[in-house]
């Protein structure tokens, strides 16, 4: 699952997406409670698992954000057991944290997942 919200400065904005892999279907759901179906690529779930599978290894700790914005929207991925929670595109120096982010966005990128 992804959850983001618009923090202070957006506050109606919120959207989640389900991933269904076992039917290889998404759903997202906005603050209106509409929602928008579409498919999951089979090669874009493969190459997604691929590049974040370490972070199903036993004794792995999820990465996290160092500097937080405390008004800023927020994003969380719940993926493996764990949940990652960031509110900034990128931190410099933060490899796990940044292979995360790029990982889900390209994925929901090639599903044609759109978060507007």
């Amino acid at each position: 699952e992804y959850h983001e919200d618009g923090g202070t400065w957006d506050q109606n904005r919120c959207v989640d997406v389900r991933f269904k892999t076992d039917s290889l279907k998404w759903i997202r759901t906005n603050s209106l409670n509409e929602t928008v179906e579409g498919k999951i690529k089979k090669k874009a779930l493969d190459r997604f698992i691929c590049s974040i599978a370490w972070l199903a290894e036993l004794g792995v700790k999820p990465p996290h954000q160092e500097s937080v914005c405390l008004d800023a929207g927020n994003r969380e991925l719940f993926v493996f057991g764990h949940t990652i929670k960031w509110n900034l595109e990128y931190e410099e120096s933060n490899d796990r944290l940044n292979t995360v982010i790029t990982a889900i966005n390209t994925f929901m990128n090639e599903c044609g997942v759109d978060l507007s």
